[in-house]
């Protein structure tokens, strides 16, 4: 009997400790969510992109470059319209129009 009385007082010892241990320095660890920024924004004309994803609204963006400037007006906006996308949380924008008379207006929808 005595053989088997260090042991058992061995395995209660553990046990006390293993039961302490949250309290002596293992703490939970806390996540956040990330959110895309306006550079890891996708931007896509094919509906079959965003097909399953969640609708988080419609969005513009307006510059006011066109004709000869066409490139530059849609290089900016496409920059408003990831800023916009960037702020409801956003991953990939769906242009539903585009319109380049007086100015170049991007007009999507952000999805998640």
């Amino acid at each position: 009997m005595k053989k088997f009385l260090p042991t058992t007082a061995l395995l209660l010892a553990l046990a006390s400790v293993a039961v302490a241990a949250p309290a002596a320095g293992f703490h939970r660890v806390a996540t956040a969510a990330v959110r895309a920024t306006s550079a890891d924004i996708m931007i896509t004309r094919d509906p079959n992109e965003v097909k399953g994803m969640t609708k988080l609204g419609e969005i513009e963006g307006r510059s006011p470059f066109f004709g000869l400037s066409g490139k530059l007006g849609d290089k900016g906006a496409t920059k408003k319209l990831k800023a916009e996308a960037e702020k409801l949380g956003a991953t990939k924008v769906l242009i539903v129009s585009e319109d380049r008379m007086g100015a170049t207006t991007l007009r999507g929808i952000a999805y998640k």
